[in-house]
């Protein structure tokens, strides 16, 4: 159904037809849109939604409850239509009798079911694949429509303490500006009619090296519904929509890289991904970076001093202070450093723009490693200043509006390289509890600053923050009112990043923490941490899910889709 308003599709044709002369003529007409998404693409809609993967939209449940009916075959090949029982939607999605007609006579052998029951609906829509093979659905969705996204850097003390006031997350909850110097004004000229409303979308980023001993630069991004007829929904270049091509025709759809706004910084290095395809995007934007410090350096080797307010003196941290203000003593490494940044800012420039930024920042820090004479602390303060540029360049100021699906899905769909080269959890807690939650971040952090010091191993990646509306899939790992999903996220080449990651695991299972895993990403709790999380009284979550999954497979005789990962997390009938 999903066409476009000029070429309905046949469906939509159809369903128009019964509207005519009605105040509601055409409205299939379309194009449809979904109400959230999750960040990282490249999955499959079901894949995605059946493991809980939700947005950063708090103000809309997850994707998973954008689903109205399903079509489920379990093992053995029995056949079930399923519906709620109870849902916004007051009447029966199918007719009963043709479901019957069309699916009731596919095999002798096997049966079909139609089950209309909330448990059991709420069960197999996040049901980590334990139920069977989901073969078609019902989404709700609603007409095409344009975001407005909003970024501005801050630092975590500042933003930790918004969390923890009276307000939480909602402090956040309109246009966010940090310092005196903001720009506000210009926002509110080319914004005010649509940024007005309170906004939908919260995402925290947060760097994981520390500058000024202890502080961690964070990108706050925001998004509020934009209309479609507004002048800053209109891309000046093409007079279309802001956004890019996916609907029309099979050479288009999922064929695209991810959306940069034609009046973007050029090579800004920023993206509205995840980190996971923002380390395998361009990474050419770190040639400017690299002769950025270069150029300090060689100011640094001039004065023999260390420059107030420079980039130096703003990311020197606990374990390199001290040898930096010895700056006679380290001219010649500095002199040795300046070439080195250089030959390799040239060495990106030679690639032409086909170097990935995962690629680049390994080789970077292989580069650092290797400069003759460079002691422990000036390596910490030289790879935290180029992280810290980094990170400030990826979440860099920016205020733009484009189609729904081209800002909430940043992914580069003709990169194919290096997926396979991060390692990332999720943790999802509660979201009026920013005592437990930051203090769970704060742990992370330090975890990752005492490495970089002792050990001299860097994490390269970062974490972030969204918040979303609480779920009605028993087992969805958003299951609070209204939870935060914290994503850690790291390259595995570099040396500190599994070590960083699985100490993060180990804190959110500690019970002060207790956080819940997302079920598509790494997750290692096992069946008593489950049953502690799910199970509780009075609403008995997990328990109620058993009981849908013992239905749907013969009193639990038939466990065909059983796997070692299910079992070890209790996702079994009994």
């Amino acid at each position: 159904m999903d066409g476009m308003a000029s070429t309905p599709t046949k469906l939509a044709q159809s369903l128009n037809a019964k509207l005519a002369g009605g105040p509601n003529a055409g409205a299939y007409n379309g194009p449809w849109g979904f109400m959230t998404l999750g960040g990282a693409g490249g999955q499959t809609v079901f894949g995605a939604l059946t493991t809980g993967t939700h947005g950063g939209d708090f103000r809309q449940r997850p994707i998973s409850d954008a689903v109205v009916a399903l079509h489920l075959v379990t093992d053995g090949g029995d056949h079930f239509w399923i519906e709620p029982l109870s849902s916004q939607i007051r009447f029966p999605i199918a007719d009963d009798a043709k479901l019957h007609a069309v699916y009731g006579r596919l095999n002798p052998k096997v049966t079909f079911k139609i089950i209309r029951d909330n448990d059991v609906f709420h069960s197999v829509v996040v049901g980590v694949g334990r139920f069977g093979v989901v073969v078609s659905m019902v989404l709700r969705v609603v007409p095409q429509y344009c975001l407005l996204e909003h970024r501005r850097l801050d630092n975590w003390t500042n933003i930790k303490s918004l969390l923890k006031g009276p307000a939480r997350h909602h402090a956040f909850d309109f246009a966010f500006f940090a310092g005196p110097h903001a720009n506000r004004a210009e926002f509110d000229r080319r914004f005010n009619t649509a940024a007005t409303a309170p906004n939908r979308f919260l995402q925290i980023a947060i760097n994981l090296s520390p500058h000024h001993h202890d502080e961690h630069r964070c990108g706050v991004t925001q998004r509020w519904f934009h209309p479609n007829t507004k002048p800053e929904a209109i891309d000046p270049n093409t007079g279309d929509l802001r956004g890019r091509r996916e609907r029309g025709t099979l050479a288009t759809a999922g064929k695209s890289p991810g959306y940069e706004p034609p009046d973007s910084p050029k090579n800004s290095g920023s993206s509205s991904g995840t980190f996971i395809s923002r380390a395998c995007g361009n990474g050419n934007f770190i040639a400017g970076i690299l002769r950025e410090v270069a150029k300090e350096f060689e100011q640094i080797i001039v004065d023999n001093a260390v420059t107030a307010g420079g980039i130096v003196a703003g990311a020197l941290a606990v374990g390199a202070g001290a040898v930096v203000l010895a700056v006679a003593s380290v001219c010649a490494v500095l002199a040795t450093v300046v070439v080195a940044l250089r030959t390799l800012a040239d060495a990106i420039d030679a690639t032409m723009g086909d170097t990935s930024l995962a690629q680049i920042v390994n080789t970077g820090i292989k580069a650092v490693e290797a400069v003759p004479g460079l002691t422990g602390g000036l390596k910490i303060m030289l790879l935290r200043i180029l992280f810290k540029m980094i990170f400030e360049s990826q979440q860099s100021d920016r205020d733009y509006v484009a189609i729904s699906y081209a800002v909430m899905d940043g992914h580069d769909y003709l990169d194919r390289s290096c997926f396979g080269n991060v390692e990332s959890i999720e943790i999802f807690f509660d979201a009026s509890r920013p005592d437990v939650y930051c203090s769970f971040v704060d742990a992370v952090l330090a975890f990752e600053a005492a490495q970089e010091e002792r050990a001299e191993k860097f994490a390269v990646g970062y974490v972030s923050l969204r918040y979303i509306r609480g779920s009605q899939a028993l087992i969805a790992p958003s299951q609070f009112l209204e939870s935060v999903a914290i994503e850690i996220s790291g390259l595995r080449d570099a040396e500190g990043s599994v070590p960083f990651i699985m100490n993060a695991v180990r804190l959110a299972r500690n019970p002060m923490f207790a956080g819940c895993f997302h079920w598509g990403q790494f997750n290692p709790l096992a069946r008593p941490e489950v049953e502690k999380l799910y199970d509780g009284a009075p609403e008995k979550r997990l328990s109620r899910w058993r009981d849908a999954l013992y239905l749907l497979t013969k009193n639990g005789t038939m466990d065909g889709f059983s796997s070692t990962f299910t079992r070890h997390a209790g996702l079994e009938p009994t």
